[in-house]
């Protein structure tokens, strides 16, 4: 927002204090709104959709979890200088990317305790389809491939490659002492 230079206020902040609580305020912070999203204010902000106005923060560069928190301070800025802005993007959500946080599991409901019966029967589990360590050590491998993957997971991906290729070399041994 170009309010500070070489760590000292600039004209503009200088301004935006001096106009705080009082009536000019809302025009001195609409000037510095303007100047420093040209992008947003391109969009007719009260049609705009929430999607329109999260594709015009994509200029920033910004992961999606920093963008939405510079979406979020846009919209809590622009109320206070007073910007006419539509209810779709005040109450609109945007679907966050995939790529950030991975969803939990659904907890599984514990077993009731013995000597009361369910209602419903409990379905059998899907019978297991066997994989290999190899198979399993490549699809371990692609996964550590995939976008997403942060580095604590892609570590522990690893770990997991590093126990089956040792389990495997373990195994040839046995096979090569046994068959002497």
């Amino acid at each position: 927002m170009e309010l500070m230079d070489d760590n000292k206020p600039t004209e503009s902040l200088n301004a935006l204090v001096e106009a705080l609580d009082t009536p000019d305020f809302a025009t001195v912070l609409l000037n510095i709104l303007r100047r420093t999203y040209p992008y947003v204010f391109a969009l007719d902000l009260l049609t705009a959709t929430p999607t329109m106005f999260a594709d015009a923060f994509k200029v920033t560069g910004a992961k999606e979890d920093v963008s939405r928190k510079c979406r979020t301070f846009f919209l809590h800025a622009a109320k206070a200088a007073g910007v006419p802005l539509g209810n779709r993007i005040l109450t609109g959500s945007v679907p966050r990317s995939t790529a950030g946080v991975k969803r939990r599991p659904k907890k599984i409901k514990e077993p009731e305790a013995e000597g009361t019966q369910s209602s419903t029967p409990t379905p059998t589990p899907p019978a297991a389809t066997a994989i290999t360590d190899t198979a399993l050590e490549y699809k371990l491998i692609d996964l550590m491939r995939e976008e997403g993957v942060e580095d604590a997971e892609r570590s522990a991906i690893w770990t997991l490659v590093q126990y089956l290729t040792a389990k495997a070399k373990k195994k040839a041994a046995d096979n090569l002492s046994t068959a002497s």
